[in-house]
């Protein structure tokens, strides 16, 4: 019992340590990773195949040689929508981005209350789709590659202005990264996953799934501290 314990509290001390070693900002040119008060926040660039910023913030942890963030509610710029009331058969929906340029050929979802998807559209080159207002519809799911989509709730004999900003926001999931070295105010990091499932994040279960994963990922970005 007394070992057990003894045993436990030592992992918490040996986790508490490595998140304090990793306190700073780290850049690798324009791309970020801070660590502060047990928080990370980062932005990068993903080059598995599309190339997109990824942007989140949550708690993190240090197991063996992997870093683990558990992103929360994004507080930082993503995309919105606004609504207008108005009379009529139609509602319409027009996508721009964040210097008020329209984005064409949105790819749009209509959901019921339940989320089942019971329809589909695509805007058009101003970035405009108009909606028969039915009472069927209770979601709207906005997606175009490169940018951070959304899900918006819908109400008929409305109208919705939508705002895209470029990048994929990284919301309520956990993003795993392969640490392969932190030494000299540098860290050598590889994305492995963006929307890992919890089932113990212990370092079996990691390994396990880095091996499954290794030959898909991106490149070795190596994150520089920043000198106070």
């Amino acid at each position: 019992m007394k070992t057990t314990l003894f045993c436990t509290i030592f992992l918490f001390m040996v986790i508490i340590c490595k998140a304090q070693e990793m306190e700073g900002r780290y850049y690798d040119h324009l791309d970020y990773m801070v660590f502060e008060n047990g928080l990370a926040d980062f932005r990068i660039q993903n080059d598995g195949g599309l190339t997109i910023d990824l942007y989140g913030k949550g708690k993190f942890e240090i197991i063996d040689d992997f870093l683990l963030i558990h992103t929360a509610e994004y507080q930082g710029e993503k995309s919105s929508y606004t609504k207008n009331e108005k009379m009529g058969q139609y509602s319409t929906i027009i996508v721009r981005d964040e210097k008020g340029v329209p984005l064409p050929f949105i790819n749009i979802a209509f959901l019921d209350s339940t989320n089942k998807v019971i329809g589909r559209g695509v805007a058009d080159t101003a970035g405009k789709f108009s909606i028969i207002n039915s009472h069927g519809i209770s979601r709207l799911k906005l997606q175009f590659a490169g940018y951070s989509g959304l899900t918006m709730d819908f109400k008929p004999n409305f109208d919705y202005q939508v705002r895209f900003v470029g990048g994929l926001v990284i919301e309520n999931k956990i993003v795993v990264f392969k640490m392969n070295n932190k030494e000299n105010g540098k860290i050598k990091l590889v994305l492995l996953m963006i929307n890992y499932i919890d089932s113990g994040c212990n370092s079996k279960t990691l390994k396990k799934m880095y091996k499954k994963v290794k030959k898909h990922v991106g490149s070795e970005r190596i994150f520089i501290k920043e000198q106070q």
